[in-house]
Parts: structure tokens; C-alpha cells; sequence
């Protein structure tokens, strides 16, 4: 796997907190002095969640922020620890709120004793546990890890787990501690956890699925789109937005532009960032962007729920096209190779 491919299944938010993971906590928090206090919290937060970084995957993030200098061997680590000193080198008005919500959250975080274990490992643990139980643990699990385990399942578990998680409902506070004072004991370790609060089944699916292997999701979508047809399409509306079309390379978006009417892009194009804009812009042609542009300009002030149609539309376009194997939505995310 190339150093990119490693930092594809991360998020911006998750490549930021390995970044400063990799400066150390001084460095980070000078960076830290130029965001706001909310932004701080949260990435905070996500450097708790990250755990163990493998080495290539730390080399490109660095790569992707042109940095030149790389630790090889076994990689670094974020976690609590990282987090707690990083926000106690900020000189912010809210570092002692923070650090308390951030410890908080932290030791109230159900399963975490399991991200000190590898992938792996946790597999090795949890494969002979029931469906149901390996389901309810991996809506806890910081998303990329559970991604992680649920690719490393057999086969034939993968979509029986990938159901209930979509169907999972709230699961109370005394069984989410039952459940993990028996992996703790069995574990040899002693402890309890709380839930703070309910996770929508069908959104913890799509994150799983959006951080899994390309295999993985394409097992997983087909036969649900056999088993439960509704529930597949709710589970790929949730995976891939219309913004999320700046993570398409120049290449395949070029293609998906062929395809797409000019008057339904421009309604498409009303009201988004200047990111996704200008991802279109650089991919027509200076006689297409003018066209572009011009029928932008035509349309006026139009409906939201116009603008959300055309959006939809050229989403259902993106995905029929990476169906049939001429883009790729998530690029790195196209699995293995066949003989």
C-alpha cells in the first residue's frame, strides 16, 4: 500500500490530529494559538480517539502538508494522554473546560480499553462472540478502527454485523456495562463504561462503510440492496454527498461532467462552497466554464429544495458510474486486484 493509499480511509479531521500528533504537543500547541476555541476542542477530541498511527500512514499525512520529515519504524500514537498535554500547553480562556470534557469523555467512552489491542487482535477476540454483541461494540469504537475489524471479519459475518448495525436502536446504559465488564473479565482487566447517549444505526453503518476497504462495502451494499432495498439506499445517500465530489480526482470528475446537463449542474452549483465550485471550474473548459457560469447567473434565486433535487440527481450519476467501474468516488478505495 502507497503512503497515499494509506491516508485515504481518513478523514480531514483525522489526518489534522495525526499532523499534530506527529509535531508533539509543543509545536502543536503554537499551531493550536490560531484556532478558535470550539476547533481546538474538537480536535482535541479527535486526537483522543486516534490511538496507535501506523508509519505509513503518518508518512502520508506528512506528505499531504509537504513535510519533509518522517518517523519510521512503528509509527507514534495520539490518545488521551497526547490530547491532555496538547491542551494543557494552550494558553486558550476554555483549556480547563476543555481538558475536563475532554477527560470526561475519555474515561466515560464505552469500549475504549479495546483501542489499546490491534485490529487484529480484536478480531481474535470478538469472533466468536454473537453478531449482535460485536455490532453494539463497533457503533463505539472510533469510527476508522471499527471500519478496521469489521473488513478483518469473515465474510459471512460481515453483512449479518453490518445489519444490526444499521438497525441498532439505543442500547441501555446497564447492558452496555454488562456487556463490557464481560470483555474486560475476560480480558483479565477490570472496569465500567457508561453510553452518553444514542447513535443512529444507519449513520454508524455509512461511516463503517465509508472508512472500509472497497470489497467490504460492495459485499456489504449488494446484499443488502437484495435483503432490505430501502435501507441500502439510505445507508449509500448518507456515504456520499454532493460535496463530497472534491475527494473525486480530476480525471474522474472530468468524466462524471461529461455526463451531467449544463442547466441541471448550474442549479446543482447555487450556494456551495468555493471549494466544490472551483473543483468543477478547473475540470471544464475555459468555453464550458463560461457557459457555466452564464447559466449560473441566468437562474436567479431559486428553491432549496430545487438546488438539493439537482444535487441528489448528480449523486445518483457519480454512483451509477462508480457501479460500473469508470470513476471511483473514494480513489484508493477500489480493493483488491483480480487475476
Amino acid at each position: 500500500m502507497t503512503t497515499t493509499e494509506a491516508t485515504d480511509e481518513l478523514t480531514p479531521q483525522q489526518k489534522a490530529a495525526a499532523f499534530l500528533v506527529a509535531l508533539g504537543p509543543d509545536t502543536a500547541s503554537a499551531i493550536l494559538s490560531f484556532l478558535d476555541e470550539d476547533e481546538v476542542e474538537s480536535i482535541a477530541q479527535e486526537i483522543s480517539r486516534l490511538g496507535r498511527i501506523p508509519a505509513g500512514t503518518l508518512e502520508g499525512v506528512l506528505e499531504e502538508f509537504h513535510n519533509a520529515i518522517i518517523s519510521e519504524g512503528t509509527g507514534m500514537s495520539g490518545g488521551i494522554e497526547f490530547a491532555r498535554q496538547l491542551v494543557e500547553n494552550w494558553q486558550g480562556s476554555r483549556r480547563d473546560e476543555i481538558m475536563q470534557s475532554l477527560l470526561e469523555a475519555a474515561e466515560n467512552r464505552p469500549f475504549r480499553f479495546l483501542t489499546d489491542l490491534s485490529p487484529d487482535q480484536v478480531v481474535q477476540f470478538l469472533v466468536d462472540e454473537h453478531p449482535q454483541t460485536i455490532a453494539l461494540i463497533l457503533t463505539h469504537l472510533p469510527t476508522t478502527f471499527g471500519a478496521q475489524i469489521l473488513s478483518l471479519l469473515p465474510q459471512a459475518m460481515q453483512v449479518d454485523i453490518a445489519l444490526r448495525v444499521a438497525h441498532m436502536d439505543r442500547t441501555s446504559p446497564e447492558m452496555i456495562e454488562r456487556v463490557e465488564e464481560g470483555l474486560r473479565g475476560r480480558l483479565g482487566n477490570i472496569g465500567t463504561a457508561d453510553l452518553k447517549g444514542p447513535k443512529d444505526g444507519t449513520d454508524s453503518l455509512a461511516e463503517l462503510l465509508n472508512t472500509a476497504d472497497r470489497t467490504t462495502e460492495k459485499l456489504i451494499l449488494d446484499t443488502l440492496g437484495q435483503t432490505d432495498p430501502e435501507l441500502a439506499e439510505r445507508v449509500r445517500a448518507l456515504m456520499f454527498v454532493f460535496e463530497d465530489i472534491v475527494q473525486i480526482s480530476d480525471k474522474d470528475l472530468q468524466e462524471v461532467l461529461r455526463t451531467i446537463d449544463t442547466k441541471q449542474l448550474a442549479l446543482a452549483l447555487k450556494g456551495v462552497s468555493e471549494e466544490v465550485s472551483d473543483a468543477i471550474f478547473r475540470n471544464l473548459s475555459e468555453r464550458a466554464t463560461e457557459t457555466l457560469r452564464e447559466e449560473i447567473d441566468f437562474l436567479g434565486p431559486v428553491k432549496v429544495k430545487e438546488v438539493e433535487a439537482a444535487q441528489t440527481a448528480i449523486v445518483a450519476v457519480i454512483r451509477e458510474l462508480d457501479e460500473e467501474g469508470r470513476i471511483a468516488m473514494r480513489p484508493g478505495a477500489e480493493g483488491g486486484f483480480i487475476e
